[in-house]
């Protein structure tokens, strides 16, 4: 398998020199670098470096027609999605699908890929002011979690006509946890992949008996666990759903590579809008 060597622009890629076994890519041309579970920030072999050498099975070309900051939050946001949706199988055409921290970025890829889909999306949000906007999006219906946990969940019951939903996706955790399975029909299960409200998960033993579960997910173990050929063809399709507009990255403040940590301190801001674009 040969290797490029590469300058990393926050998610997007420029391959400055390939190996002599290394035939799929050129120098100059855009690519993403899909993580491997090997690299980690601690020892610096993570991908928060201004240049790496990778094996070309984890690059993949960038088309034309799609912008550098829509390229950026492919191997992150899209993948994510796409992987999320696959783990939540249970909730497919038709069927009920509910998600916590539906304003943000990745939230609103999940209601343009559910509705794309034919699934029924309920989107929890913390401001209701934000319920017109995502309606527009495309989501079904939306529930702000500024009540009770049970409010919170008699509400979801509501938008899904009573019978609850297929499947949960949530990276919140806490109450909004306990809230969201309680809403789920008996054996569907909360995909977990983050940790806004703490290290801390909620859940009613009830659920538990009712068959109800908990499923943690880790982007770099689920890639990790494809071959090359299958990791290829989720970032193809994932790369046309860019391409063909079904999903417009969310995108927010732009900074140059110099304010790289300005740009950190502006991606932890509360109510921070898009995702932050660091610019090379």
């Amino acid at each position: 398998m040969g290797h490029a060597r590469f300058r990393w622009l926050t998610g997007l890629s420029i391959v400055e020199e390939c190996g002599d076994e290394a035939t799929a890519f050129q120098p100059g041309q855009r690519v993403v670098c899909v993580p491997s579970q090997a690299w980690s920030a601690l020892d610096g072999s993570g991908t928060w470096q201004q240049m790496m050498v990778a094996p070309e099975a984890n690059l993949f070309s960038v088309p034309d027609n799609v912008s550098d900051r829509d390229a950026a939050q492919l191997s992150v946001t899209t993948l994510t999605v796409c992987a999320l949706l696959e783990a939540a199988e249970a909730a497919g055409k038709d069927k009920w699908l509910v998600q916590t921290a539906g304003g943000s970025a990745l939230g609103r890829q999940v209601i343009s890929m559910a509705k794309h889909r034919g699934i029924k999306l309920v989107s929890l949000v913390r401001r209701a002011a934000q319920k017109d906007e995502l309606l527009q999006l495309g989501t079904d219906a939306v529930v702000a979690t500024d009540g009770s946990v049970g409010d919170v969940t008699a509400k979801i019951l509501e938008a899904t006509g009573g019978q609850g939903a297929s499947a949960a996706l949530d990276c919140v955790g806490g109450e909004a946890t306990q809230a969201v399975t309680a809403a789920l029909q008996p054996g569907a299960s909360t995909i977990i992949y983050g940790a806004l409200g703490g290290p801390v998960l909620q859940m009613n033993i009830l659920d538990v008996f009712m068959g109800k579960s908990l499923k943690p997910f880790i982007l770099r173990q689920w890639l990790s666990c494809l071959s090359d050929e299958r990791r290829q063809a989720v970032l193809h399709e994932s790369m046309s759903w860019l391409q063909h507009g079904i999903i417009k990255p969310y995108i927010g403040e732009t900074f140059p590579l110099e304010e790289a940590s300005s740009a950190a301190a502006a991606s932890l801001r509360e109510g921070r809008g898009g995702k932050v674009y660091i610019e090379s």
